[in-house]
């Protein structure tokens, strides 16, 4: 079907599930507040649109958090500890998604993660309230901080590089759990002592006899293409592993991400050490314009008219393997899937 409802249903046996949200469209619960009488709702309309409500389960009346006229893009949110304000990730003020408190009160929204000029990915606020653990995204790199609620001071925690997410406190607030992949490591569950600083690693997922330490880490790139912004060539990041078991010029091969509004970031990926370690093919994961990650702007730069505009990026991208002497130009794949599938179909058309 096209819309959701929502149901709230009780832990005592034989209660039955009650409808109390019935809208047209897409319409997730996200949180209760802290004294259970609401409900935090998100409102889904599209990649750069959408909306939270507060529900209030006595009433089934719904009121609208921060409304405005201009489309906003939300990512998570959560009720602070005592239910007086939401904090939540929005581009609102910014090309990026940025961590904000809402004051229920007053309707006044704070910018929290202003000096942080990257994605807000992901949050958690500390049993107390008085710290929150985020992810942001630099560049596809993920990165954890801790912002003091109360001052504002960010920290950051040193961990591996690779993909962070699923992060939560500990009840007593001591610890810190997440889960990591990274190119080197499968995706695995670790944990941060917050006052000793020690990072544990708790499971050990299957790698087959694989060894993982001969597996690559990729560098960050950056390649021009075929526009400008302010006079400089647009650069494109993408992800670039370098073989090293074999002698160059390396044949090439290209990884689209589907999407478009997603992103490639360097996790866990078995077939690409295969390509790199048995077969000595150099892996370019870009970026492309319409990925998400980079801003508004950036997403925003493939829509309608300017799709083929994407499929010029990869063409600038055959130009950079170009001039790259330990790569071989005359050696060069395509693969992907899902709107990845397109990229390929339309790169082989433009640049046989």
């Amino acid at each position: 079907g096209k819309d959701f409802d929502i149901y709230l249903g009780f832990v005592k046996k034989g209660k039955a599930f009650t409808r109390v949200c019935k809208n047209s469209g897409y319409w997730a619960p996200i949180e209760f507040s802290p004294d259970d009488k609401k409900l935090l709702v998100k409102q889904y309309i599209s990649s750069n649109e959408s909306y939270y409500h507060i529900l209030d389960l006595n009433t089934n009346s719904l009121s609208q958090i921060n409304s405005v006229d201009s489309a906003i893009a939300y990512g998570i949110a959560h009720w602070s500890k005592h239910g007086q304000g939401i904090y939540m990730v929005s581009d609102q003020y910014s090309e990026f998604k940025q961590l904000l408190y809402h004051d229920l009160k007053t309707k006044n929204n704070e910018i929290l993660t202003k000096n942080i000029p990257w994605d807000i990915e992901e949050f958690e606020l500390s049993p107390s309230g008085d710290t929150i653990a985020l992810i942001s995204n630099e560049d596809g790199i993920h990165k954890l901080y801790f912002l003091n609620t109360k001052t504002h001071s960010i920290s950051q925690a040193r961990l591996p590089q690779g993909i962070i997410y699923n992060i939560e406190y500990k009840p007593d607030g001591r610890k810190l759990a997440m889960v990591i992949s990274t190119p080197k490591s499968p995706t695995d569950v670790y944990t941060l002592d917050l006052k000793h600083k020690t990072f544990t690693r708790w499971t050990y997922s299957e790698v087959a006899g694989l060894d993982t330490a001969s597996f690559i880490q990729p560098q960050l790139i950056h390649y021009p293409t075929f526009d400008s912004i302010e006079g400089a060539p647009r650069l494109i990041p993408a992800f670039y592993f370098k073989p090293t078991g074999s002698k160059p010029p390396y044949p090439v091969l290209i990884m689209c991400h589907g999407g478009p509004a997603v992103q490639y970031v360097p996790g866990f990926s078995p077939i690409t050490q295969f390509y790199l370690n048995e077969l000595g093919i150099g892996v370019i994961a870009p970026n492309i314009r319409g990925s998400s990650g980079y801003g508004k702007e950036y997403m925003s730069l493939d829509n309608g008219y300017n799709r083929e505009n994407s499929v010029r990026d990869i063409g600038a991208l055959l130009d950079w393997i170009l001039k790259q002497p330990e790569l071989d130009a005359s050696r060069v794949a395509i693969i992907g899937g899902s709107y990845g599938g397109y990229m390929v179909l339309a790169a082989m058309v433009h640049y046989p």
